[in-house]
């Protein structure tokens, strides 16, 4: 066998042995270091989880991967849940030139870049098609800004192996677990000490650990949590796949299929808005989980599941339980009452995710009444919004939801509103919709080309390589800025697809919003976008997403006039805005959190927004119309600001 990368035997995990041998008796000595002021860099999810595998599996590359074959230059790895890539010597350096991962123990070093290359390498594969996926360095540099300890471990193979339990029982049992930390990094749980940066400390806020489960290994492994015995498991776990029906279900077998009980006396409960969200999700999409979500994903224990605007969580088998028991829907279809309480799993796992707070606190909440706008966003609909008057939702086939009153729901099929139980036509009620799919022809697009930047990479000069020309449009510019940073300056790394037709360009975003933008109305929006910059391919790559976002704009009829005309959309842009909703227009609502003035200042990248003026921030300094500006000296370091950040 030759070695992997020229004759360096040390870089190459197969070729000399390592000094660890393949006993879990320890942890492995290496860790990655903290990053530097203002840098992008945070590789601590990465240390921790190959340690923690490493620990539970053995040290060497083929102990902790089912198989490794040298061939050529480099290696075909079969992961533990089978899946296989291939590893060229090239990606193997990248690796381990990127990482930084130092320590005493050479030989785990070597293997931790290796087990870094292999889910940098699935990562990149599952990034696309072949023609129009990202480069391995790309996908590389963009993981060491941060990642969760949850990807990491899927992304090594692990997902048969892995339970989430309480931080308290892994401490109280001396086990080794992983826990998430802030900034997409994570901690190392040992002894009941959180280890992270070459440092040890108490463990942080995060009540649950990742551990991994070697039933081979012969020793003592950290048990999961008991769960309570499911009853009648049909009427808890859905079907994961799509409906067996070619047909979406009729309004009657919706409407008959489950419904949400009557309050009792004195009783705090109503999900009303969240049923007629739900059904109104089956009517558009299909009856089934799989069809209302992106992606769901079986794991040991529970699901991974994506909603449709790309927000991820993951929901146990004990959560769907509790759920179930909580919500009472009765009806006549049981399948879709089981699909209607995953739905609502989900939405109050998202809810949980974005509070930060237990499980069964966030389905409190969910079960005490909600804005019906809330649960729209909460389910994942951004994308397909629209806000629609009385006379829309009366037309033909129209489905719809309303809200009657305060924080209450009510689907609306052909005018008849359904809550309850009870009917009556919608009178003078503007509601919400989901946009139809727009048919798109496969035989007339190709993949876009956007030349000045490979996907994934950010521009060279964010400040005076692109920035704004005129007044009002600040809140477009710094969300297209901040945007790039966080996925590169080519638009389809910021987007989900991008088509180019004769005509123009189909967009589809990252929340499944979908546009059709022609030639002409890109160069409308040129002019009208009025960029400065000395670079030329960047002011192009921004101007044809500030075009896409009007271009959305016009769909939702944005500032109730936008649907007049793409001009009038663009003038929407261009006379100020509140912040987060040129993100929302990329498609980005799900990435979007909120922060402060101090996070941004010490170095993460995000938007500032004060009634005036909206600015990036990046590495802690401001854009001032193409200017540099130390954030820490400016005005902005007040009280009363908007940040947001992108993750």
């Amino acid at each position: 066998m030759s070695t992997a990368i020229g004759s360096s035997a040390r870089s190459n995990p197969m070729v000399t042995p390592l000094s660890i041998p393949s006993g879990t008796s320890r942890i492995p000595a290496f860790d990655a270091p903290e990053r530097g002021f203002g840098e992008y860099f945070n590789a601590s999810s990465h240390s921790a989880v190959i340690r923690l595998v490493m620990h539970t599996f053995g040290a060497r590359p083929a102990d902790f991967f089912d198989d490794i074959q040298g061939r050529g230059d480099g290696y075909a790895v079969t992961m533990k849940d089978g899946y296989r890539l291939h590893l060229s010597a090239q990606e193997l350096q990248q690796a381990a030139t990127a990482s930084r991962f130092t320590g005493d123990d050479k030989g785990a070093v070597v293997s931790a870049h290796f087990a870094l290359a292999a889910f940098i390498k699935r990562k990149q594969l599952g990034s696309g098609s072949a023609g129009d996926r990202p480069a391995f360095e790309s996908v590389l540099a963009t993981s060491l800004q941060g990642e969760t300890a949850y990807n990491l471990l899927k992304g090594m193979g692990m997902s048969g192996h892995l339970q989430r339990v309480s931080t308290a029982h892994v401490i109280a049992e001396g086990g080794v677990g992983v826990a998430d930390s802030y900034d997409f990094g994570s901690q190392l749980i040992q002894a009941g000490k959180a280890h992270q940066f070459g440092r040890e400390g108490p463990p942080g806020r995060s009540h649950y650990v990742y551990v991994l489960v070697n039933d081979s290994a012969p020793k003592r492994r950290v048990t999961q949590d008991r769960v309570p015995p499911l009853a009648a498991p049909a009427n808890v776990l859905p079907s994961t796949g799509p409906s067996t029906t070619r047909s979406r279900p009729q309004a009657s077998e919706v409407l008959q299929g489950f419904n949400t009980p009557l309050r009792h006396f004195g009783e705090v409960f109503d999900l009303s808005s969240h049923v007629a969200v739900i059904k109104m999700m089956m009517l558009r999409f299909g009856r089934s989980p799989a069809d209302m979500l992106e992606k769901i994903e079986t794991l040991a224990d529970g699901y991974n599941v994506t909603l449709k605007d790309g927000f991820e969580v993951n929901l146990s088998r004990q959560e769907l339980a509790l759920t179930a028991k909580a919500t009472r829907f009765t009806g006549a279809d049981a399948p879709m009452i089981c699909a209607a309480n995953f739905m609502l799993a989900a939405f109050a796992k998202r809810k949980q995710v974005e509070g930060n707070m237990l499980f069964d606190a966030a389905l409190s909440k969910t079960l005490r009444a909600e804005h019906l706008y809330n649960v729209l966003k909460g389910m994942g609909l951004m994308g397909y919004l629209r806000f629609v008057q009385p006379d829309q939702l009366r037309q033909p086939g129209s489905v719809g939801v309303i809200s009657p009153f305060d924080t209450a729901g009510a689907l609306v099929v052909e005018g008849i509103k359904h809550r309850n139980g009870q009917t009556e036509p919608v009178g003078k009620d503007y509601g919400y919709q989901l946009a139809a799919d727009m048919p798109v022809d496969p035989a007339s697009g190709r993949p876009a080309r956007f030349p000045a930047a490979s996907v994934g990479v950010p521009p060279v000069n964010i400040w005076s390589g692109f920035y704004q020309g005129a007044q009002g449009n600040c809140v477009t510019v710094s969300a297209i800025k901040a945007a790039m940073m966080k996925y590169g300056q080519n638009p389809t790394g910021i987007y989900k697809r991008v088509t180019e037709t004769p005509k123009g360009f189909t967009i589809t975003m990252r929340d499944n919003c979908t546009v059709y933008l022609t030639h002409a109305e890109l160069e409308i929006a040129r002019a009208a976008a009025n960029f400065r910059g000395a670079d030329k391919g960047l002011v192009a790559d921004a101007v044809f997403l500030y075009a896409a976002s009007a271009k959305r704009a016009q769909l939702e009829n944005h500032e109730f006039r936008a649907a007049a005309g793409y001009d009038v959309a663009l003038q929407t842009l261009n006379d100020g805005e509140s912040p987060g909703e040129s993100l929302r227009r990329l498609g980005l609502y799900a990435f979007t959190r909120s922060s402060s003035v101090q996070e941004l200042a010490s170095g993460v990248p995000g938007t500032l927004a004060d009634a005036w003026h909206s600015v990036v921030v990046v590495e802690g300094a401001l854009d001032e119309y193409g200017a540099r500006r130390d954030l820490k000296s400016s005005r902005w370091m007040q009280q009363g600001v908007d940040a947001l950040k992108l993750v």
